[in-house]
Formats: structure tokens, sequence, C-alpha cells
């Protein structure tokens, strides 16, 4: 029978089924969304995207486009005016300026900003690959094909010219070698010119100006100064217009104008993720409507809070600024697909400004629940922070599971594996409620991709948002008045549990039932209330009960609970839609709510067969405004070892009907397995046989590591052969420790593994001595079918008495004692150091009012602190700021951001965050000189003002360094004998091992004293077991100074020395004094000589006053700039003529000299003789010049010059005494080159400048000239590019 193809499960596209969004909207057309306002905090939302331009009721879709991060800031403080019909842009362009712009004062403020910081990571890597493959590399190869074909013609002409005329002069000799080797280097230098002229991408000018009316922006997009094909702009919230960069690249951007703060905002994405949210959420598509969003008829504002300067990731202080835009606009609610784990349960400035957003703006925060499960514990912030926020798990259906995943099998909807769970580290679930957690939508434009499937609670959070957005427009429209505590109560008392509650919280969102909800009940006091649940005792800042250290589980214990009721103030903004309400009415109504407020609750335990008869509490409490008490007694030392529990008490109104949940008190009760000696596990050991497995389904195991336990080893293996099974089993492993104020997912190890032909699977973790460690197996939600496994979990361990962290001083050997107490165990210590800490001190600090917020939301002050460091060679750096990294959301500051720029150009290099993880922000750099600008952010001066001397640690990637280790002392005391080797450690015994201090020669070149090189020690032979279970170890540098020597073996031949008197070292001092002024003042110059002939810095002296006295002169007075170069040309050949050349020469052949006298004499001489023919040299090319052509200008181009004999002899005296190429000569061989027209090897001298951060701005000038003048085009405009970036007089914005 033929199948029928005509059925596709089109829901499963853009999910909006399963949570009755399609009911609710055939029931009721008019509330989709129309009248509501959600802000998209996110990465940025492209204005052209399919379906995001306009609503169901023909709105425009996007009301306005906001970068919080300052990511797209462009300072436009630079004002110019039209000179001579052109407007000179700060890239050096002209541009010229159409005549029908009006700009009544005449001033425009310039900016430039270069496209690649505008573009997400992955579109730069596409434009770059692009721009290689089409504009680069067949102009590339043209050019290497051109310059061999010279070569090859070269070669043969001179060959046959050498063959007719075999006895040709000297100098065609030299100009044919030198012809032959500029050849060869342009052909060298071209193959290899990617490596030297880097892609910057294209920059542009940025022109902002007033017409009278309204303040407009215009970027030179086609980087020729043509504006007229150009767009303008405005500010798009006034206009609702953007710009595309280029049909290339499809970025579509729009701009803000800041004119007081001066300031351009160019508005674009920084992934497609805010993109694809947006459109679940609100996308709105009449020609398809199986990619509608949920609620079409919402509008939305983009506020872009994930930064490009690190890579998309949010920083705390674009949410800040983030939440001030939410609350000006009045948003209705809020989607936050983003979050990060949290290890300390407080509220740092980002969540109080969210927690402000809620309970006194009104705004209802949806965000997603975090992909880091299937372990419990991974639900991060803010929504395990905040109770008041609305936290979105994510939900596949089988509709999905079909048309998204397209997998084999008919499955079953469930929770995704990877979607976080519950409890949060304050032991509140932080889970309301579950959402379809993907779906086909739109992406931007410069994605090449009108729709693309995206997996995650980021999809499942704006499913959600779209829901609440039917929802509201409902209330809206019927004018029903709401609050962000009522709606969350609604949507969770009606959500359809579909799992776990720690996992999906109350289950999967209603929207029909929470609409009947708030109608039902919109007159109900509770609706206004938000229940703030507290339990009083260790740690601090608990939501729910979370019991799982021995002490809680040793022993019967009262738990006192606090409910305190909160009411909805609704004094800043009514959400009716006739807003005539004034404040005061408003706080008389809450006044009068609080006063009413007496109720009789009813307290009962859900989900808690296993707990009943462990737990006692009240079964009533009588409620009024007030903070209200009460014990919870649980029996945990009577729970069964090996388990653990999940349950709530719920509360509800004695009068309702309905019995709806008013609050819930979560209660988690871990009992982990415990090794010790009344246990008959195998050599700690845990095996679990013929377990059954069905999608999705989860396995959770809490295992309390046992004394000196450091890692433990999972095998997974299935119970039949590969041969005989149905489907291949795929297993979600997860395994971390369950410790106070540690992030899990920081050590977190997960493993997502197919069981193909093979039926074994291993893996090894870290577990910590005495802590709780979960094993979660779960088979993938991906996975259909059911099999069987059996699994162990075996314990191992080598000990440190040392701790888990190693700080090694250089000054002596280190002991370590290592034990085994679990089993014998093979060891062989290693340490190794793969980075160098350089700690810097601030310079200079600046502490300043950043622009205050409105609202709650409190002014904050920023802390500008200023580093210097200088690196030596190429090579990847990162930084950290010591006890403020590695914390978002509960960090008290409100940002700590720093920007690495290079010193001569003020060029941002790379830029980093505190969080995630230290280090996680690192760059490869150039040797040079560089500035660090860390920027502090907080509410208070006097904390900024404590660490405004904090140091700055800068990490530097270096080879590896290893660290001998010894099994005994005197070996280390001999420095020789043999080295730590694989032993055996017995059960319950130690061994003591020496580190001996590393070698000054075997330290990085450089490191000095105060650094300290970071590394890694390890204890087992196995190398498996030594990838998860090793530990930090830092060694402090004490760099001892300059090697000793061995006696009598510097000669001394200090005759000469010993033989001068005080008084001729007296005569030395004054004559140099009084030769140094030589340089200063011209009438002593000729006194001087005479009295000290001899002496060569007499003439090099002079030689330098000559020199200040040429760039003084003005371009027209060429006949005195010869006369100077006359005179500097005659000077140098009479110095030289004083030098002993023929000495110079033997001491220059020679490897060892008689005396250290001699040797110091000669170099003397040496530096000398290079000074006055480098002197000489460019006199003679400058001499020639201005005899051939006047007046010379080197910056408009390279006249041509002939190989003279003077400059020739010059040249072969170089030659004859040193290297051609070396750095001191170089000033003459590129000015000579450069004029010889030897544009190979001048460019090869000007990429080793550069290279060796010899160079400014005039060597990058000049190798622009040289690619122009080779005409590389494809090179010049990178280069122009780039200089146009890299030379600025201010620091990028912040």
């Amino acid at each position: 029978m033929e199948k029928d193809f005509s059925s596709f499960p089109s829901n499963g596209i853009l999910p909006k089924k399963e949570t009755g969004s399609l009911s609710f909207l055939s029931k009721y057309p008019d509330y989709d969304g129309k009248g509501i306002l959600i802000a998209i905090l996110d990465t940025g939302v492209d204005p052209g995207a399919s379906g995001l331009k306009i609503t169901s009721d023909g709105k425009p879709k996007i009301i306005d486009l906001i970068d919080a991060t300052g990511a797209g800031d462009v300072d436009i403080s630079t004002v110019r005016k039209i000179e001579n019909g052109t407007l000179m842009g700060l890239t050096g362009r002209k541009l010229k300026v159409p005549t029908d712009w009006k700009n009544p004062s005449g001033n425009f403020y310039l900016g430039i900003k270069a496209l690649y910081d505008l573009c997400s990571k992955g579109l730069r890597e596409r434009l770059k690959k692009e721009r290689k493959d089409k504009e680069w590399q067949p102009l590339n190869d043209e050019a290497v094909y051109q310059i061999q074909t010279k070569l090859n013609e070269f070669e043969s002409t001179k060959s046959s010219k050498d063959s007719d005329t075999p006895e040709s002069s000297k100098t065609n000799d030299l100009i044919n070698n030198l012809t032959k080797e500029d050849l060869q280097a342009q052909l060298d230098l071209v193959k290899d010119l990617d490596s030297k002229i880097k892609d910057f991408g294209p920059v542009y000018d940025c022109i902002v100006w007033n017409d009278g009316e309204t303040w407009k922006a215009c970027i030179d997009t086609t980087e020729k100064g043509i504006l007229e094909n150009c767009k303008i702009l405005t500010n798009y919230k006034d206009s609702f217009e953007y710009g595309t960069f280029g049909y290339t690249d499809m970025l579509n951007y729009s701009v803000r104008i800041l004119f007081e703060e001066k300031i351009l905002q160019i508005v674009t994405d920084s992934s497609s993720h805010g993109t694809h949210v947006a459109s679940i959420a609100t996308g709105y598509c009449p020609e398809n409507p199986e990619l509608n969003g949920v609620a079409p008829g919402a509008q939305i504002i983009s506020i872009k809070i994930g930064d490009n300067r690190v890579n998309g990731m949010e920083t705390s202080f674009a949410l800040v600024n983030a939440c001030r835009y939410v609350a000006e606009y009045k948003c209705d609610l809020v989607n936050y697909s983003f979050g990060e784990p949290v290890c300390l349960a407080n509220l740092g400035p980002a969540l109080t400004a969210v927690q402000d957003l809620v309970e006194k703006f009104g705004v209802i925060f949806v965000t997603s629940a975090g992909n880091n499960g299937p372990g419990i514990e991974t639900v991060g912030a803010p929504g395990g922070s905040i109770p008041t926020v609305v936290s979105v798990a994510a939900y596949v259906t089988t509709d999905m599971i079909k048309a998204e995943h397209s997998l084999l099998g008919s499955g079953n909807s469930m929770l995704f594996s990877w979607s976080s769970r519950g409890p949060c580290i304050d032991g509140s679930w932080g889970v309301s409620v579950a959402a379809p957690g993907g779906a086909f939508a739109a992406v931007p434009n410069w994605s090449q991709r009108g729709t693309q499937l995206m997996s995650g609670t980021s999809m499942a959070s704006p499913n959600c948002c779209g829901c609440l957005a039917l929802i509201l427009s409902g209330l809206k429209l019927t004018r029903v008045e709401f609050n962000p505590f009522g709606v969350k109560r609604a949507i969770e008392n009606t959500a359809l549990l579909v799992d776990e509650a720690i996992g999906c919280g109350a289950g999967l969102i209603q929207v029909e039932k929470a609409f009947d909800y708030l109608i039902d009940y919109k007159d109900s006091i509770f609706q206004k209330i938000y229940f703030d649940i507290r339990y009083v005792g260790k740690p601090n800042n608990m939501k729910g009960i979370y019991l799982k250290n021995d002490d809680e589980l040793s022993q019967t214990r009262d738990f006192l609970i606090v409910i305190e009721p909160k009411f909805f103030e609704n004094t800043t903004r009514s959400y009716m839609v006739n807003e005539s309400a004034n404040s005061d009415t408003n706080i008389l109504k809450v006044q009068k709510d609080r006063i009413s407020l007496n109720r009789k609750l009813v307290l009962a335990l859900e989900d808690g067969d296993a707990l009943k008869s462990y737990i006692d509490y009240p079964e009533h409490l009588y409620l009024v405004n007030s903070t209200r008490q009460f014990h919870i007694r649980i029996r945990a030392n009577e729970l069964q070892e090996g388990k653990h529990y999940f349950s709530y008490l719920k509360a509800f109104d004695l009068e309702d009907p309905k019995r709806t949940c008013l609050f819930k008190i979560p209660i988690t009760i871990i009992k982990p397995i415990i090794f010790n000696d009344k246990k008959s596990l195998n050599d700690y050991e845990i095996e679990y046989k013929n377990v059954t497995f069905k999608q999705g389904q989860i396995y959770r195991h809490f295992i309390r590591a046992p004394l000196a336990a450091t890692h433990a080893e999972l095998v997974l293996k299935t119970d039949q052969d590969g041969s005989n099974r149905d489907h291949a089993p795929l297993f979600f492993v997860q395994t971390f420790t369950l410790e106070n104020f540690r992030t899990p997912t920081d050590e977190a190890v997960e493993e997502v593994y197919r069981l193909n032909l093979s039926n074994e699977f291993k893996l090894k973790f870290k577990v910590q001595s005495n802590k709780i460690f979960q094993v979660t197996i779960a088979k993938n939600w991906s996975n259909i079918g059911n099999c069987s496994a059996s699994y162990k979990i075996r314990l191992n361990g080598l000990y440190c008495r040392n701790g888990s962290e190693f700080c090694v001083m250089s000054s002596q050997p280190y002991r370590i004692d290592i034990g085994s107490y679990l089993r014998t165990e093979e060891c062989e210590p290693t340490v190794s150091y793969k980075h160098i800490v350089q700690p810097l001190k601030p310079h200079e600090y600046q502490i300043e009012k950043v622009k205050p917020s409105m609202g709650v939301i409190k002014p904050i002050y920023q802390l500008i602190l200023t580093y210097n460091f200088h690196q030596s060679k190429s090579g990847e750096v990162g930084c950290e700021v010591p006890f403020i990294s590695n914390f978002l959301y509960e960090n008290e500051f409100q940002s700590v951001f720093w920007m690495i720029y290079e010193s001569n150009s003020k060029k941002l290099v790379l830029s980093g965050d505190a969080f995630p993880i230290i280090y996680k922000y690192t760059k490869t750099i150039d040797k040079g000189d560089y500035i660090i600008r860390l920027f502090v952010r907080h509410e208070k001066i006097e904390s900024l003002e404590k660490i405004k001397e904090i140091s700055l640690y800068l990490r530097h990637s270096i080879s590896s360094v290893n660290q001998d280790v010894y099994s005994s002392q005197v070996n280390v005391m001999r420095f020789s004998g043999k080295k730590a080797s694989v032993e055996k450690i017995q059960k319950n015994t130690e061994k003591s091992y020496f580190l001996q201090p590393i070698p000054d020669d075997k330290l990085p070149k450089g490191a000095t004293n105060g650094q300290f090189l970071s590394g890694e020690i390890s204890f087992f032979k196995d190398s498996s077991a030594n990838k998860v279970d090793k530990y930090k170890i830092l060694y402090q540098v004490n760099n001892h100074g300059k090697k000793a020597e061995k006696h009598g073996s510097k000669k001394n031949d200090s005759n000469e020395s010993k033989s001068k008197s005080e008084e001729d070292k007296l005569h030395e001092a004054l004559r140099d004094t009084r030769v140094s002024y030589i340089s200063k003042i011209d009438t002593i110059f000729e006194s001087l000589r005479n009295e000290f002939p001899d002496h060569i810095p007499v003439y090099l002296n002079r030689i330098q006053f000559l020199e200040k006295q040429i760039s003084s002169l003005k371009k027209d007075q060429s006949q005195k700039k010869l006369q100077y170069f006359n005179e500097i040309i005659e000077l140098t050949k009479t110095a030289i003529e004083k030098i002993d050349q023929d000495g110079l020469l033997k001491f220059l052949g020679k490897k060892h000299h008689e005396s250290d006298e001699e040797k110091k004499d000669f170099d003397h001489q040496k530096n000398w003789m290079i000074d006055l023919l480098v002197y000489q040299g460019i006199a003679l090319i400058e001499k020639q010049l201005i005899e051939k052509f006047g007046n010379n200008d080197d910056s408009e181009e390279y006249k041509s010059i002939e190989l003279n004999d003077d400059i020739k002899s010059v040249y072969k005296s170089i030659q004859k005494y040193f290297d051609i190429n070396d750095d001191k000569v170089s000033k003459f061989t590129l000015k000579l080159f450069l004029h010889l027209r030897l544009f190979g090897k001048a460019l090869k001298i000007l990429f080793k400048h550069q290279e060796e951060k010899l160079g400014t701005k005039s060597v990058d000038q000049s190798i622009l000239n040289v690619l122009r003048e080779m005409h590389l085009k494809h090179a010049l405009n990178y280069q122009e590019s780039h200089l146009a970036m890299k030379y600025q007089s201010k620091f990028a914005c912040f």
C-alpha cells in the first residue's frame, strides 16, 4: 500500500500546539500580542530578517534597536567643515558631500569604524575567506606570475650579456646583482604577502550632522568618499530605517545618535541568536503562517547585550544598561535567552537591576533555565537566582522529533536531556515552567539563509514569552490589570506536568488555562502578592531546604521557615489601557490591600510519598501582612542511603475551591552512598547490573568520595552484543562535585557516546575527597527505543598532604608527600609549566561618574586603571584581575572589563571580561609596548577606592617547562642521580618526593623576579588519569642575576686602565662633556676639532647638529640643504680616515680578543664606522636628489637616482666591514633601495622594522607607498584600511 506523503508534522517547525497557543488564537484571534511590547535582550536583531518587518495589524515590528554593550560606539568628537568642496574624513579619504545635504551650522562630527568590529565571529570569518578567495588570491597569484616572468627574463638577458661582454664593469655587476636580488625578494615577499599584510576588513568614515531639525548620520560604505551613494539614517526609533553595509556581507545596521555624549552608536547583531529568538516570540509571516512566531501581533525592542568584543558574551554592565532601557520604554515583557552558572547565592548589580525591573517596574522577565543538564544543581542565573522571574526549561514534542530532527522511530515528548535541572545552590528549584525548546525561525540576512533550526532553552524562553504576550494581550484588551507576581502564579498553577518537577518546574505552559485563571482570579488579593520565602540558617540566602552535608543528614533537625508577603506597588506605571489613575490612587489601593490581608492557609506535602514518614510540618498558617514563621522537622538520618528526594510543601487558600498553589517551599535531600568499614562494597567500587534505559531516561547517583579519593572511573556496558541490538544506544553522561561556593559546571565532565559495535564506554573524572559527586547517566532524548546496560563506578586516589594547590619557591627544593588510602597505586609525579604570569601594578587611575540611570537603578561610578607592559617577542597573552575575576551575575562590581592597546598607536588589539573563565580571552600579539585599561564599575566610590591599586595578572603562553622530580632529597642536593620513576605506593602508605629548583637557563627568556610560572602537577602513571586528576602549581621566579664566572677565566689586561691617573680620567670626562654640546651649539665645533682632531665623537656630534638644521629648513631652501649635506660628506670622510681601518678588519675577524680594553676600543670604532658610513651614504643620496630634482619630497614619490661611484663606495665599505642586512645600516640601505627603485629589498627592510617594532607610523606609510609603487592593489587596499584604524588620537570607546 502506497504511503500518504501529503501529511507533514508542520507544528514541529515552530511549535505552538502543545502550549495551547494555536487553540487560544483560534478562539481569540485579536489576542495575538497586540498592544504588547517585548524587550529582546540578546545578541541583537536583524531588522531585515523575514517576519520582523511588521506586526499582524501592520505596525512596525521593531520599535527600536539599541546596543547596550558599547561595542558599536563611535567617537564623533572630531568636528570639521567642508574645505575646497570636500570633507577630510578620519580615514584620510576625501569625502564628497552632496549639495542637497542641509547643514546650517556647517559642522560635521566625524568618526571611524571597522566593519569587522561590527560583525559576528561567523560573519567575520566568512568575509575574510571570501575576500581572500575573490579579492586577494587572484591578484596575488597574478603578481607572483608577473614577478617570476620578470626574473626569468632578467636572468636570460643577463646570461646573454655576460657571454657577449665578459669584461663587464664592476658598477654594472653590482646593479645587476642588486636587481636580481630585488626581483627574488619581490617574489619571496609576494608569495608570503598574506602573512605580512593582514586583512583588517573595510574601514568606514562616519559623518554626523544636524540638518536644522534632525540629527542624521551617514557611513561611507563605498570607502571612496562618494557619499551620494551611501544611506542617510537617523535614530531608528524615529524613522524605522536601516542600511546594509554591502551585498557581500548583507549585514544590516541602524544608528542611534547620542550627541550629548558625542557618540554614534552603530547597531548590528553579534550572532544569529537574537534574531532567531525574536522570530520565535513574535515573527509574522503571512505568506507562510507555519513560520509565524507565537505572538505575531506583538512589537519588540531589541537591546543588544552580547558584546562583539568578547564573541557575543553578555556582560554585567550591558545587562544593567539594558534594564534601564526596558524601564524607559515601559516594556511589558523581557525575553532573556542568556544566563550563566553561579557559585554564590547573592545578587550582584546585574541581578539587582533585573529584580528591580520585575518587582518595581512591573516587567515580566522570562529567561532560559540553561543547557547544563541533566544533572541537578545546573540552573544558573538569572533564572535560578531571582524567584520572581520566569525560568523556562526546554521541552521536545513528538512533532518536533519528526519535523525538526527527522529521527528514526516514533519518539515520546519529554524534556531535552541537556535542559538544566534544579535545585539551585540556594535551595530553590530554579525552573518555573517548560516550553518547546527548538524551532526553525528566521535568522539574519548575513547568515545567507532565511530560517535555521536552533535548539536550547534559549528557544524555549521566547516560546514561553510569546505565550505570555498572548495572555497579556487578552488581559489588556479586556482591561484586566496584571503584574509579574500574578502572571507567574497563573502559569505555574495551570501548567501541564510533563516530567520531573526539578526539570520542568510546574510543567508545560498552557496559554488558555493561564488566561482563564487570570480572569477568574483577577480580584484575588493573592494576584498582587509575591511570597518571599527564606530558610533561616546556614548558609544564608537559602530559598528552600537543600540537605546534602553530613551535619544536616546525620540527625533530626528543625528548619525555621520565614514567609513574608510582598505586594506589587504599582506606583511607577499602570498596565491598564486607560492610564488615568494617578500614583496617589495606586498607593492608597496597595495600602488597603495590605490592611485587608487576613487569610487561612493550608499546607500540604506534594510529590513527597517517599518523604511523608520523615517530614513533620504544620498544616495551617494564618496569613496577615507581616512576617510569619514555622518549623519543618526532617528526620534525614532515617532516610535510606544512596537515594535522593525532591518534594515541596504547598500552601493554598482554604476558601479557594480549586486549591491553587500560593507558594511552594522546595525540599531537596541528597543521601549519598558512603564508603566505610561497615560497607561490603568491593574495593571502593559500585556496580549496577541490567539497568533498563528508555528514551530520555535518567539515573542519578550521589556518592560521597572517601577520604583521599581523587578521581573515579565509570565503565558503561550494554548487555547486548552490537550485532544483536535493534539500535545503537546513545548515552549522555555527566559528572561533577556538589560543593558549596563552586560552580558545578566549572569542573563538569560531559560525554555523549554512542555504543555502536563496541559495547563498552570508559570515562575518568575528578572527585574531591569527602565531597559528594554526582554521576548522571541518561539515554539521550534523541535515542528512541529501549536497551539494557550495566555500569560500575570505581574510586581511585593518590592524595598529597600539601593540599590541592601548590606554590613553589625557587630558592629551595620543595617536598611533596604522596599517599594512597584506597588501594595500591602506581605513582610517577610530573610537573609542567605552560604559562608565565606577570603581575602588573597600575601607573594611573581615575574615577568618574557614569551617566545616571533612571528610577531605582542607581547611578554608578567607573574606575579606569591603566597598566603598561612590554612584549619581548610575539606570543599569546591573557588577563586576570585577582579576587574579582570569574564572577558575572553575583559579582559585586558591575563590570570588570579590560582592553589592550598598542602604546604608539592606541590601536585596540584585544578585549576581555572577567567572566566566564579566566584567560578565555587570549590572543597572539606582536613584540612591542602595550597599554591595558581596566574598567570597573560600582555604585559606591569607596568600593572603587579600595581597589585603585589592584594588580592585574598578565599571562603569557610559553613552551612547556618541566620541573625535575626526585625521590631522594640527597639526589636533589647533588643535582644528579636518578630522577623519580614509576613506583608503587602501597595502600595506607606514603612516599616523599622532591621538586628541584628550575635552573635559570631553563626559565623562559626574560623571566624576572616577581613573576611566576603557572602549570600543573599530576601523580599517576596512567596518562588518562592525569588528564583529570591534576592540580594547579605555581613557581615563584627568583632570578639570581648574572651567572658566575670561573676564577681566572676572565682575561685581565688592564694595564692601560690602571695606568690612567685620576687626573687623566677627569680630562676625558671634561672632554666628553664639552664634545656633547657640539650637537647643540654651532660656534664651538671648530675650536674643539682643533683641540681633539682625532676624537671621532667631535665629528658625529657636528653631523647631528647639521641634521637638526636640515630638518628645520623649509621645502624651498634646497641650496642650504645641499650646503649642509656637502659638509656632512666631508666630515664623514675626514673622520673615517682617522679610524684604524686595518686594525678594525683584524678585530672583526677575530673570535677571541686579547683584552677587554682592546674589545671595548674596537667596539667603539666599529659603531663609529657604522654611523659615519650611514651618514655619508644618506647625505650622498640627498645631494644627488637635490642636484637632479631641486626641492625633493619623499612623501609623494620615490625619485630615481644613479648608483654613482661615491654611493657605490659607501655600499662596498659597509659590505666590507659589516652585514649589509644589519639593522644598524638599514637607514641607509632602505633609502638607497627606495631611490634605486629596488622595492623588493626595501619592502623586506620595512617589514623587518615592523616585526621588530622599530617602525612607527612613518614605516607603515612607507610600506603603503612601496605597495603603491609595486602596483599591488590588493595589498594596498588592505594596508590602507589597517592604517586608517591603527593610529588613533583617542582610545577606543568602552
